[in-house]
């Protein structure tokens, strides 16, 4: 993530290249001309956009292998969402509306409260079953976890109170000093930890 405001937006389309790497791949295709065709979906129509690759610096960043996919499809977005044509229209959001979007499919929310038990729980079954989870935090949670922030669910070890929920920040790093490893943007925790860090997590049912 740059320095547009749409974690919300990225987060889960990291979630979902992890969870369904072929639905993305259907998403984007080259038209051989220099252009892309970009599809995403509205009242459950495909809706295609034909961009250039004449891409903002200081928005979506490269990936870390030096592909330019996520960049396209966060511009095809800017396009796409509001039909404004502008970056500025993709700031602030909800993953519930992408993960819709770009899918097809609907979405679930579940609200952070309950049984660490229960979460975990939730959390585990539905990353074993091949869906895209993402989460967002409250406005001021404890470190490491950027308030009003969207994250992608990586993983879960363990169950019930011992469970750690591994997360990914869009921003590439950790945000908040953390672990040994601050540049790679993912940082495991307790459920307690989560709980108290996020409001609620996204469930893409595609």
């Amino acid at each position: 993530q740059g320095s547009l405001g749409d974690c919300y937006y990225l987060a889960s389309l990291a979630s979902l290249s992890e969870s369904d790497p072929g639905l993305i791949r259907e998403s984007i295709t080259s038209l051989g001309d220099g252009t892309y065709a970009v599809r995403y979906y509205r009242s459950g129509a495909e809706v295609y956009l034909r961009i250039d690759a004449d891409l903002p610096g200081s928005y979506a960043r490269l990936t870390p292998d030096g592909e330019i996919w996520v960049m396209l499809m966060e511009k095809a977005y800017a396009f796409f969402r509001y039909g404004q044509n502008s970056y500025s229209s993709i700031e602030g959001g909800w993953m519930s509306n992408v993960v819709t979007e770009i899918t097809g499919a609907t979405s679930s929310t579940r609200w952070s409260g309950g049984t660490a038990a229960s979460l975990a729980s939730y959390i585990e079954s539905n990353l074993a079953a091949g869906h895209s989870i993402t989460a967002g935090s409250y406005s001021s949670p404890a470190s490491p976890i950027v308030g009003s922030h969207a994250y992608m669910i990586k993983s879960i070890e363990g169950t019930g109170d011992a469970a750690m929920i591994t997360v990914y920040n869009p921003w590439g790093v950790d945000g908040r000093s953390w672990d040994s490893n601050y540049n790679d943007g993912l940082l495991t925790l307790t459920v307690a930890q989560f709980q108290a860090a996020f409001s609620a997590t996204v469930l893409c049912n595609a």
